[in-house]
This record gives structure tokens, C-alpha cells and sequence, in this order.
């Protein structure tokens, strides 16, 4: 990465935000999924600017919304309700000859927004992850790939996986337990849901579902070892993708017994996936967020792309079904524009994941009156060098700009340790701006 000029001071806002999804499941925050289309933060490279995140590889944006406070449970097992949104809210697959696209399944809270705890797929079990590994997703939506060996050659052992992303997760697949560094262990049932969280001083969180005569959740209701009890409440959402939204979220006090509720509105209407494939889809989409103190957050339908898509996506960016801009509780909004970022042909022989979709602009408005446009962030993104390097440029409101670099070398001839540099955050032909490196 390199610097041009003084950087926007964003630290703080950045640490509030990793802080809160620390806590969130105490999982970790990578994913293993191809880095072009990757949901959740990222592995190496976000842009954290409040409740927002861009992530500076691929340009995906991540909202993560709190839900009531951390609740503390043990010295390394805490919790805390987040509702995420993902702006990469299409699947995309290769069918035959050719591209098709639906919403993402594991999204339960309309296009693109997600309520987890996190959730595990065993290999082919499953039409919401194309996969033939055991997957575990996290609360951020970020998938983590398992294999039978830590590391390629060495000697597996039956009936456990692991993750080779840098999160360092431990799959018995027998008891569906996935093991995490810090030594807190998530128990899955037969059908991938979270059943418990626990650390080894015997603190634990436990969460119990209710289901539809076809299976379909309808209710949460998450315990734990100091006897705290919280609801997540479902509705149906009128629409096959999916059939239950969440509707509410009861959560209880931490050191009381009083309850309080943040209520979710959808609204449902008609879009066409980014494929130019088939027919619109009656979807929902979430519309504004009640929180207990009586104030929202809201997003109405006209703050979504609900355009069709480009005739030509390669060059236009397909926004269709991606939020434009959320009013906050103050008032204030934020809005996102969206463009194509482009990835080398070699990357991928699954042609629609050779770009994505990602933020071109930032701004935040301000509530008046009249509202006012305010401070814009801008990305750029170009490929250099014959496609073996990936340059992100972000300009700041104060014209700062901040230019990373990745390495996406695919075909290198002879092969050398540029073949597992993909996605990195690193750069071997600009100099660290002392002229020594």
C-alpha cells in the first residue's frame, strides 16, 4: 500500500467496528470463498468508515447494525445480535450456457441482509452454498472452506477438518463442532444450525429453534449459563427467496429482567437478477429497523437499485437490488454508488467471477434542513503490470488519496511464490516511498 498525502483519521471508528464483531460469536472474521466475490469484511483489506466497510480488493460493502448490547458470558465466550448486509446479494452460476443468478439464501432478513449466529453446511447437503466441502459461514456471511489436513501433505485424521484462510478452525465432523484458537466451541445440529456455543470453564450459550410443519425456522430462542433469555421471531415473507424474513428481536436486559424489541419492516416487489437471465423475482426487502429507544433506521424501497440490469455488465456496473443509501437515527444518511471491478481471466474459470460489483462512491448527507450533500469518498480500481497486480486507489474528502496494491499474478512462468500471492496486500514494483524498499 502506498500513501499520497495525509490520511483521513478513521482509526477509532475502525476499532469500534472489528471491536463489535469480536464479540459477535467470538469467531473470526476471514473467509475462504473466491476473494473476487467474498461476502463479509475480508481477509486482508477493508476500509472501515462507521458502521460501514469497504472492502478494498473487491469492493464489497458490509453494514454491520447492532442489535442490543455485548452480553458477556464467560472470559473468552461473549455474544452480541448484529444484522449485516452484504452488497454482493446475487449468487451467480454457470448453467449450461449460461449465467444465472439468485439472491443469496443465507440471507433472512430480505435482499442482502443477514441475522446469524453463524451456520454450518455439510458438503453437497445443501442449494444455499455451491460446495462440496464441509463450509462453515459466519455471522458476516463470509464462508471458511474446511479441508482434511491443516496443511497439503500431511497425513489426515478421520472425521477432522480444517481451515487453511488463516482462521485456524477445527471441524469434528461427527459431533459438528467447530473449534476456534481461543478455545470456544460451536455445536451444530443435523441441519447446520447453531445448538450451542461454549467455552472449557463450562459457560455457554444455547440456542433452541421452533419450525414450520416444513421446516422452516419461525423462532430462535438463545439461553445462557447466568440464565439471560432472548427471542429472534420470524414472518412469512411472501417470496420463495426466502419464505421467513425476521421480523423482531427480543433481547433482555443485561442486568435486569426487563426486555426490549427492535422490529424489522419489508416491503416486496419485483427484481431482476444481475444475469439477464430469466424472469424478475418477487422478493423482499428490508425497509426500516424499530429500536427500543424509538428511534430507526430506515431504508424505503426508493433507496434500493431497482433498475434492470446493464445490456452490457462487463463494462457497467449491474446495481440491480443493491442498496443506494440508509438514513440513520440522527437523521443523516449515507448513499453508495456502485462499479465494476474487473479480475484476471486466469483467476477464475467461472466467468461470472471474474468481477464483482463494488462501491464507487461514499458520501454522507446531512439531515438539515434542507439536507446537504457532504463529505464523498471515491474508489477507483485499475489492473497494472499485465494483470499480475491489482491497484485500488481510495480519495478522500480532503483529496488524500491511498493507493493498495494486491497481487493478482495467475500465470507465472516458471512458477514461483508469486502463485500463492493472490489477493495479498503487497506490491513488488512500487517503492515504499523512501527509495531504499
Amino acid at each position: 500500500m502506498r500513501r499520497v498525502g495525509m490520511r483521513y483519521q478513521e482509526v477509532a471508528l475502525r476499532a469500534l467496528l472489528i471491536a463489535l464483531f469480536l464479540a459477535l460469536a467470538a469467531g473470526p472474521l476471514s473467509a475462504q470463498e473466491h476473494l473476487n466475490v467474498a461476502r463479509g469484511f475480508g481477509r486482508y483489506a477493508q476500509q472501515g468508515l462507521g458502521i460501514d466497510t469497504v472492502n478494498s480488493f473487491n469492493g464489497n460493502l458490509t453494514l454491520a447494525i447492532p442489535l442490543g448490547p455485548t452480553y458477556p458470558v464467560g472470559p473468552e465466550l461473549s455474544f452480541q445480535l448484529m444484522l449485516l448486509y452484504n452488497s454482493q446479494v446475487w449468487e451467480l452460476q454457470n448453467l449450461g450456457s449460461g449465467v444465472f443468478a439468485y439472491p443469496s439464501r443465507t440471507d433472512n432478513a430480505g435482499v442482502g441482509w443477514r441475522v446469524s449466529l453463524g451456520q454450518l453446511v455439510a458438503p453437497n447437503s445443501s442449494g444455499d452454498v455451491d460446495n462440496t466441502q464441509w463450509v462453515y459461514i459466519g455471522a458476516d456471511g463470509a464462508r471458511h472452506h474446511f479441508y482434511n489436513t491443516l496443511h497439503a501433505g500431511e497425513q489426515p485424521a478421520p472425521n477432522f477438518f480444517y481451515t487453511r484462510d488463516g482462521s485456524y478452525l477445527r471441524l469434528n465432523a461427527t459431533l459438528r463442532k467447530v473449534a476456534f484458537p481461543n478455545g470456544i466451541e460451536h455445536i451444530f445440529d443435523a441441519n447446520g444450525r447453531l445448538h450451542r456455543m461454549e467455552d472449557p470453564h463450562g459457560h455457554y450459550v444455547e440456542i433452541n429453534y421452533s419450525t414450520d410443519a416444513a421446516g422452516d425456522v419461525t423462532e430462535w430462542q438463545i439461553s445462557d449459563s447466568h440464565n439471560r433469555h432472548h427471542y429472534v421471531r420470524y414472518q412469512s415473507s411472501g417470496s420463495s427467496f426466502p419464505r421467513w424474513v425476521v421480523k423482531e428481536v427480543e433481547l433482555e436486559a443485561v442486568a435486569t429482567a426487563t426486555h426490549s424489541k427492535y422490529t424489522f419492516s419489508f416491503e416486496n416487489q419485483f427484481q431482476v437478477p444481475c444475469s439477464g437471465q430469466g424472469t424478475a423475482l418477487w422478493l423482499p426487502f428490508l425497509t426500516g429497523i424499530s429500536q427500543p429507544d424509538q428511534t430507526s433506521f430506515a431504508m424505503p424501497l426508493s433507496d434500493y437499485y431497482l433498475e434492470p440490469p446493464p445490456a452490457n455488465p462487463a463494462t457497467t456496473a449491474c446495481r440491480s437490488g443493491r442498496l443506494a443509501r440508509l438514513t440513520l437515527p440522527t437523521g443523516g444518511k449515507l448513499e453508495w454508488d456502485y462499479r465494476v471491478y474487473t479480475f484476471p481471466a486466469a483467476s477464475t474459470s467461472r466467468l461470472p467471477w471474474r468481477r464483482s460489483t463494488g462501491v464507487a462512491r461514499r458520501s454522507l448527507v446531512s439531515p438539515g434542513p434542507p439536507p446537504t450533500q457532504g463529505p464523498t469518498w471515491l474508489y477507483n480500481t485499475s489492473l497494472a503490470y499485465l494483470d499480475t497486480e491489482l491497484l485500488n486507489t481510495v480519495t478522500e474528502p480532503s483529496g488524500t488519496q491511498t493507493r493498495k496494491y494486491f497481487g493478482v499474478a495467475t500465470q507465472v512462468s516458471p512458477p514461483d511464490e508469486r502463485s500463492y500471492e493472490y489477493g495479498l496486500p503487497l506490491t513488488r514494483r512500487v517503492g515504499d516511498g523512501t527509495g531504499t524498499r
